[in-house]
């Protein structure tokens, strides 16, 4: 599976393809991001190359294992990879 990604690399130089590609996790991250009053979920940006969130309060949010949220979980950026990551390669491979 690797080589076949290794071999088609210049795809990662398009940047509108790689942005597809990131929309799948920030799609999955918006799905499970703590929500109280929609700041942290809000502030979601997608850039050429990552995903983040510009609350101020964001990493604490993700990285806090110990809080308990009505809506969504800890580790949403992680757990969002994890969930989608075959489908953000397969945007690579054919």
């Amino acid at each position: 599976m690797f080589e076949k990604i290794f071999a088609r690399m210049e795809e990662l130089q398009n940047p509108k393809k790689l942005v597809e590609a990131i929309k799948i996790i920030a799609e999955e991250a918006d799905k499970l991001v703590p929500v109280d009053t929609g700041s942290l979920k809000n502030s979601q940006e997608i850039t050429e190359n990552s995903i983040r969130y510009t609350a101020d309060y964001a990493i604490y949010v993700h990285e806090d294992l110990q809080a308990s949220h009505p809506h969504g979980e800890a580790k949403f950026l992680e757990k969002a990879w994890r969930n989608k990551r075959s489908d953000f390669m397969k945007k690579f491979v054919d």
